[in-house]
């Protein structure tokens, strides 16, 4: 059995229960103004153009689980879709400052923008985003993702996986910070024009504690599994077949839920590990 995580949601119950809503703009407005909808299992965030941006700022939407305050973190989430006629960013919170209102949000930020082509780990101080790190990427519109973000004391890491090809990073990105230390985890959006809309859709959130993987083994008469949590971040699976020459899997994985496996062919013996940091893209 995989070990439960400290937060998980893949919103089948269809609500956000536990979760709680960022709309800035609606806070300022006294009025609710983004929209955070469970739909068919998944958890669209989305929030019309800004009817005043100089005033309120512009369209930007969030929720984040405040039930759990994590110090060393990893928070997974699949992107399944988002519009790609927009100029928005989204991706994952974390070590969020308590309360986070209207131009007082802090914390970090693991995002990519499709407009710049870019993935990018900010800082995040009163909604203002300070650039830490960041590398070219182009996800295709139509296709889903999975976004790791890790932090380890001032060490923070991310990287983004095709879900179809959950075994090989597309890209990978690191940035070292001591301004946030603990906080709460989530996911977010944000309108990088000033004047435009925001609509994204996640699914299979996971966050809690950086963990050490533990693998899990299911033979057949024909194959076997090797299977282990999402949650352990920056890992990446090993085999050998003499415990000497160790080689990294790259093929032949899937995700489902809280869990990535890797299926063989019985074929002789052969051992497998998880050893530590992504494999390189």
């Amino acid at each position: 059995m995989l070990p439960a995580p400290a937060q998980m949601d893949d919103f089948t119950d269809g609500n956000d229960d536990g979760w709680t809503r960022f709309d800035p703009i609606g806070t300022l407005v006294n009025s609710p103004y983004a929209l955070h909808q469970v739909q068919s299992g998944q958890y669209r965030l989305s929030c019309d153009p800004s009817p005043d941006p100089s005033a309120v700022g512009p369209a930007r939407v969030g929720s984040y689980r405040a039930d759990t305050t994590l110090t060393n973190f990893t928070v997974v989430v699949d992107v399944v879709s988002w519009n790609a006629a927009l100029d928005q960013s989204f991706g994952l919170l974390a070590r969020l400052q308590s309360n986070p209102g209207p131009g007082t949000l802090a914390g970090y930020a693991l995002n990519y923008q499709p407009g710049d082509q870019d993935i990018e780990i900010n800082r995040l101080v009163n909604e203002a985003p300070v650039n830490l790190a960041r590398v070219a990427s182009n996800l295709a519109p139509g296709e889903a993702y999975r976004f790791v973000f890790t932090g380890q004391g001032t060490q923070l890491q991310a990287a983004v996986y095709n879900i179809a090809d959950p075994l090989r990073p597309l890209v990978t990105v690191a940035a070292e910070d001591a301004a946030f230390t603990a906080g709460h985890c989530g996911v977010f959006g944000y309108d990088t024009s000033n004047t435009g809309a925001v609509n994204v859709t996640f699914d299979s959130y996971t966050a809690g504690p950086a963990s050490v993987p533990v693998l899990s083994f299911v033979a057949s008469l024909s194959d076997f599994t090797v299977g282990w949590p999402r949650l352990t971040g920056a890992w990446h699976l090993e085999a050998s077949a003499d415990l000497a020459v160790w080689s990294d899997v790259t093929a032949g994985g899937a995700a489902a839920g809280a869990g990535i496996s890797h299926t063989e062919m019985l074929a002789g013996r052969k051992f497998f590990r998880m050893a530590p940091g992504w494999r390189s893209p």
